[in-house]
């Protein structure tokens, strides 16, 4: 996927030389069959007017969530019926912070947004510099559309601080209980990752390259790491947000790598390249693995989180941009196919799978029964509105962006088919 677009022809005949070369990799991954599967695990799914991209908070039986619609919204756990919504003018793409009665969020209006828990009304809000999908390069200075820029900064909540990035270039710490600013710090491109908290440090990566360790209590920088960029993906931009394992800092990058550091002194501890394919997806550790996918060669990983080694790797038929959640011997994550997967940890074997409506209903229109895409069906257009509107196709599967969360044996998310979703774990 393509970090700039058709500026000029010799930008134009570099993406399709990309392009190009990410199809034929991926039409040699993708070895299994996907059938539809059966809907008897749903418990309750809710319907909104807008797609659902960021991930879902739960606390004290009620589940919150947003939608490109531009509402929050908060369900009964147990029937999903609605408790309450909070309309702000923006898309909501990023997954809510819920801590000491509030919910913190920001929303594509530019407001970072604070609404008390029980009534669903404003508490504050607080103004960035503008929330936006318009992506600076690092050689030209020129701005363009990303269309695989999907999610906004979350927020993280600690000792009366909350802290978030924003499209601006900018970090911010406020007062959790006012909205007022305590200090900000600017990167050079959009901030869209989500903050990681450890101790006095907080750790974020930006679309400049750079994943920053900042004094949290002042916001000086510590220290700083740049990805090395790629030819065509040059800013080597880090689009989510970071894990943090035994001293490690783990994440990906728009220059086909995963990267893992000191968190003390951002010196690498080991990295793993994706030949041609993007690592958006925040990895997750669970008993000591790291598990992610990819975009473009369309891959799940099991690596040791220490060590580096793989241990297995599962294909795909579509990307993967959200994290897993583990539960007993199964680890569960969301495709763009509109399937959400429980894969054993020890094989890297499908064992259970659910598919979203918009999936069962549109499945067919992007692939054949083998799982392969159907004739005259390219990810990438000529053109760029081609190319949004074959994205478009793609999201109409319910594809499933959100990182799923696990509360009582059930898995909440939501998916682009404009639906959330509770469905039972299944059995172990």
């Amino acid at each position: 996927m393509p970090e700039y677009f058709f500026r000029n022809n010799s930008d134009m005949r570099n993406i399709l030389k990309s392009a190009l070369y990410i199809c034929v990799i991926l039409s040699n991954t993708f070895s299994q069959s996907y059938g539809q599967s059966s809907s008897k695990d749903l418990i309750w799914k809710y319907k909104t007017k807008g797609k659902i991209i960021g991930t879902a908070a739960i606390q004290n039986h009620i589940v919150y969530f947003g939608s490109s619609d531009g509402v929050i919204h908060a369900l009964h756990e147990k029937n999903g019926t609605p408790v309450w919504n909070f309309k702000t003018k923006g898309e909501i793409a990023s997954r809510p912070e819920v801590s000491n009665g509030l919910l913190y969020i920001l929303s594509g209006d530019g407001n970072f947004y604070a609404i008390n828990v029980e009534t669903g009304k404003m508490a504050w809000k607080f103004k960035t510099g503008g929330e936006h999908r318009f992506i600076r390069h690092s050689s030209s200075g020129k701005t363009y559309s990303d269309i695989w820029d999907y999610y906004l900064s979350s927020a993280v909540v600690d000792n009366g601080t909350v802290y978030f990035g924003s499209s601006d270039g900018n970090i911010y710490s406020l007062n959790a209980r006012t909205g007022k600013l305590k200090w900000k710090y600017k990167t050079g491109n959009v901030v869209h990752a989500s903050p990681v908290l450890k101790g006095h440090k907080l750790y974020l990566g930006s679309f400049d390259g750079n994943m920053y360790a900042l004094n949290a209590l002042n916001g000086k920088l510590i220290w700083k790491f740049k990805t090395i960029g790629e030819r065509y993906f040059p800013n080597g931009a880090i689009q989510r947000g970071a894990a943090f394992y035994k001293g490690g800092v783990y994440f990906g990058s728009r220059d086909f790598n995963l990267y893992v550091l000191n968190s003390e002194n951002g010196r690498g501890l080991w990295n793993y390249r994706e030949k041609g394919s993007w690592i958006i997806a925040t990895p997750t550790i669970y008993n000591g693995q790291i598990y992610f996918g990819t975009s473009d060669s369309h891959a799940f990983y099991s690596f040791n989180a220490e060590t580096g080694k793989m241990n297995w790797k599962l294909n795909l038929n579509m990307r993967v941009y959200g994290s897993t959640v583990g539960y007993g011997d199964n680890v569960f994550f969301g495709c763009f196919n509109g399937y959400l997967y429980g894969v054993n940890t020890k094989t890297g074997h499908i064992d259970w799978r659910f598919q979203t409506d918009g999936s069962h209903e549109n499945y067919q229109n992007i692939y054949r029964k083998d799982g392969s895409f159907q004739p005259g069906f390219h990810i990438y257009g000529k053109t760029l509105q081609a190319t949004r509107e074959n994205e478009e196709k793609i999201q109409s599967m319910g594809s499933i962006m959100a990182t799923p969360i696990i509360q009582n044996r059930i898995l909440f998310f939501g998916s682009t088919d404009s639906t959330f979703y509770a469905v039972k774990l299944p059995d172990q």
